[in-house]
């Protein structure tokens, strides 16, 4: 077994033939997948650490479903603190196993165009930054502490969100505001990917018993990517089974197929919790043309806005909901 310890950090890389990289830090590790031990990586690496991007395991990136599994993530990320956004990663695009460009977060174009570093800019998908590798000591020394905290700051990384005595936030509009100003701003990345639109009440018809006029289906949110269709239902209190009913409504209306435009879609409930309804919700059956997600919020220490997983069945997987059709 190749591995690699490096005190700057205190990472250990563990090579596993066929599969990738296990990247260790504190007592969190996962698999990068397509990764190898070559002097071009250690080299490349070493020098990421030593201009102080030591954090490879930030809070949700990877998400915890990818923390201690072999289920894998296409990338390695790089941030000065687990608090922070990852500042640069090696990733699908770099060609790994070699490294022939690095992948730098799109907040940080202004910097490196500011000093002269030559990059592509990925005008599709995340619209981060393409940097080959024979810039990396420019890439750094453009990357400075003042730079990357003013990035940070401008960021806006802790949207204003109004929460109530009882820990939940006030309204599903704050919620709403909050959600679509931290996607905006290109967080949680690690549940939805790399956003390219966020639409706030978007509105499509439904047409009941075949009959005219039909009503309107207005979902809180859609998110698009370059593959998938999200349509958001937020919820301020508990989830229950009347929210996973209203989203399949969403995803059966066939004008959320037209909207796609050949996306595959997938539904998401977000709210506080689940309802104890729902105890084995993996029992239902599946009624929905896509999957519906389950995610819950919950505030931080500095009072910001953290998404996480829903357990199915309390088992801590990520859960899929597949419900029978409400009875009229």
């Amino acid at each position: 077994m190749v591995e690699l310890f490096i005190d700057t950090g205190q990472v250990r890389f563990v090579e596993r033939p066929g599969k990738g990289l296990i990247v260790e830090q504190g007592d969190q590790k996962y698999l990068a997948r397509g990764w190898r031990l070559t002097p071009e990586f250690e080299a490349t690496v070493r020098k990421i650490l030593d201009h102080g991007l030591t954090c490879l395991i930030r809070r949700m990136q990877p998400s915890p479903k990818h923390l201690n599994t072999d289920k894998g993530v296409e990338y390695i990320g790089f941030s000065r603190t687990a608090n922070e956004r990852w500042v640069m990663v090696l990733d699908q695009y770099s060609g790994r196993p070699s490294i022939d460009r690095i992948t730098v977060e799109k907040g940080y174009r202004d910097v490196l165009a500011d000093a002269k570093v030559p990059f592509v800019w990925e005008t599709s998908g995340g619209q981060n930054i393409f940097v080959e590798s024979k810039y990396v000591r420019e890439l750094l020394a453009a990357l400075t502490s003042e730079a990357i905290e003013a990035v940070e700051h401008q960021r806006g990384l802790s949207p204003s969100v109004s929460w109530g005595r009882s820990g939940l936030i006030v309204s599903e509009a704050a919620l709403q505001s909050a959600l679509a100003l931290s996607l905006r701003a290109g967080l949680f990345n690690e549940f939805f990917g790399s956003v390219i639109k966020v639409v706030e009440h978007p509105r499509w018809g439904r047409i009941e018993n075949g009959a005219l006029p039909y009503k309107l289906d207005i979902p809180d949110i859609i998110l698009l990517t370059k593959e998938t269709m999200f349509i958001l239902e937020l919820k301020v209190n508990q989830i229950g089974t009347q929210s996973i009913h209203q989203a399949i409504r969403y995803l059966d209306n066939p004008s959320a197929l037209l909207l796609a435009e050949g996306r595959q879609l997938q539904g998401v409930v977000i709210g506080p919790r689940l309802s104890p309804n729902i105890e084995n919700p993996i029992a239902f059956k599946n009624h929905a043309c896509a999957p519906i997600r389950v995610l819950t919020y919950l505030r931080s220490e500095a009072g910001n806005l953290l998404l996480s997983e829903a357990a199915g069945a309390m088992s801590g997987d990520s859960l899929e909901l597949s419900l029978l059709p409400q009875v009229q």
